[in-house]
């Protein structure tokens, strides 16, 4: 059922999407277990999401280079854990397209029609915009605009780049990859 959600994904086009759902999907069939569709139960959800919530941010590579499984990765102590953000907009929001899915295209060969993500909650310990970047103070503004630095990026032909992406930036909300 996971395979046939992804291959619609693919075959439509929506790579952006398809980068999402595959490790959030994936990961539920090794916890769950790859299991008939009328085995599920909203118990195996809910033990998905209480082993996602134990694990640590780029919790697939940890595994690769740990050669652990994800219960393992999961039953260890970890400093930082996934945040609610990522909870709710990748993992929540890759379940619940696939059980809506599943429910329609698989649910009269047995696939359960009650199973949901409603209900099920963030219970880490981040707050929500921990690493939310802060917006620059006054005396940074004065130092990177009008600093000694860019003066002499502005001086040197072979480094203005560095004097107008900047300024550019400044002056119209581009991103500097969007001017370059």
């Amino acid at each position: 059922v996971v395979d046939a959600f992804l291959a619609k994904y693919e075959q439509g086009g929506k790579e952006l999407m398809l980068k999402k759902h595959r490790p959030a999907l994936s990961m539920l069939v090794e916890v769950v277990g790859d299991k008939p569709v009328n085995e599920l139960r909203q118990a195996d959800i809910n033990e998905y999401f209480d082993v996602l919530q134990a694990l640590p941010p780029r919790w697939s590579e940890q595994c690769r280079r740990r050669g652990l499984s994800v219960r393992e990765l999961a039953e260890l102590e970890h400093v930082e854990t996934l945040g609610p953000k990522t909870f709710h907009d990748g993992y929540i929001a890759s379940v619940r397209p696939f059980l809506k899915a599943a429910k329609r295209d698989y649910g009269d060969q047995g696939f359960p029609l009650t199973l949901t993500t409603e209900g099920i909650e963030y219970l880490g310990d981040q707050e929500e915009d921990v690493n939310k970047q802060r917006a620059f103070k006054p005396a940074e503004l004065q130092r990177l605009f009008v600093g000694a630095e860019l003066r002499a990026f502005a001086a040197d032909p072979a480094q203005r780049d560095k004097y107008w992406l900047p300024m550019l930036g400044l002056f119209t909300g581009a991103r500097v990859n969007e001017l370059c």
